[in-house]
């Protein structure tokens, strides 16, 4: 599967970050929010394609912290382009910490302030990593269900 995706990607970059926007319906919503990005060419795609819309967000823990978490480092897994192609790129918009949750409870704060997203907007979550499954609509606020006609207005490339 790796082989067959990188064969693709080596054809066409922007391949996975279109079949997703196309699959989650993504364009009628105001505000993406893309996970997974894991590879330059990623970024540069929507940087390219919604230059004025496109706000990266890079979410780091210690390698201690992933540990604990269950993370396990694996030689010819963990050093590919898919799991650190993004480790050198250091044009993010923000950078957020997550080796506890007041460090990302902190970051999350500051994706609100630094964009024009509000608890009532709704938006798209595009999980890159998983191009095929269907994305889902979800809102900032786990209680209630976003849906919007508006058209996308920003977008949160997040990796």
């Amino acid at each position: 599967m790796i082989k067959w995706g990188e064969a693709i990607r080596n054809q066409d970059p922007g391949y996975f970050c279109r079949h997703a926007i196309q699959q989650s319906c993504a364009k009628s919503k105001r505000i993406w929010i893309v996970s997974d990005a894991r590879r330059k060419t990623d970024i540069e795609f929507f940087k390219t394609n919604y230059p004025d819309e496109t706000y990266t967000v890079r979410i780091n823990a210690s390698d201690v912290v992933r540990q604990k978490r269950g993370w396990n480092y694996a030689k010819g897994v963990d050093d590919c382009e898919s799991e650190c192609g993004l480790d050198d790129y250091n044009q993010w918009n923000l950078e957020i910490y997550n080796d506890n949750d007041e460090q990302m409870l902190e970051g999350i704060q500051k994706v609100f302030l630094s964009t024009k997203i509000t608890v009532s907007d709704s938006f798209m979550y595009i999980g890159l990593g998983l191009p095929f499954r269907k994305s889902t609509e979800v809102g900032l606020d786990p209680l209630s269900e976003g849906g919007s006609d508006m058209e996308k207005e920003g977008l949160v490339c997040a990796g």
